[in-house]
C-alpha cells in the first residue's frame, strides 16, 4: 500500500448513511467475497452485511418491523 492511497481505498468497512424522517441511520458495511479470483464459480458470490454503527441505528428497524405489525393488526405473515 503507497501512502497515496485513500483511507476507502483499504478500508475493511464502509459507511453507509441514510436519511429518513426519523433523522440519519448510520451503517458500517462489509463485503466477503468466496473462493480464489481463480474460480469463476465461487467468486461470483459476495455477502454484503450492513451492521447499525450506533444505538439508534440499531433501534431503527425493529421500531419499523413493530410499527408495520401494529398497522397490520398483529398478523404478521398470514394472508
Amino acid at each position: 500500500m503507497n501512502s497515496s492511497s485513500t483511507w476507502l481505498e483499504t478500508a475493511v468497512v464502509v459507511p453507509l448513511l441514510q436519511s429518513t424522517p426519523s433523522g440519519t441511520l448510520w451503517f458500517i458495511g462489509t463485503t466477503t467475497v468466496f473462493g480464489p479470483p481463480v474460480d469463476i464459480a465461487l467468486s461470483a458470490l459476495a455477502l454484503e452485511t450492513l451492521f447499525p454503527a450506533d444505538a439508534a441505528s440499531a433501534r431503527a428497524p425493529r421500531l419499523l418491523v413493530a410499527d408495520e405489525a401494529g398497522q397490520a393488526g398483529g398478523q404478521m405473515g398470514s394472508e
